[in-house]
């Protein structure tokens, strides 16, 4: 078992660093989808 690692930062600041790879993420899949290639 690992142990968890306390990041420096909180969770709005994560939510911040995620969201545009979340939605990067998305739009490439929606774009595979719908080309077909999924």
């Amino acid at each position: 078992m690992y142990d968890r690692i306390p990041l420096p930062i909180d969770g709005s600041e994560l939510a911040e660093a995620v969201e545009p790879l979340a939605m990067a993420m998305a739009k490439k899949f929606e774009s595979e989808v719908a080309s077909g290639t999924f």
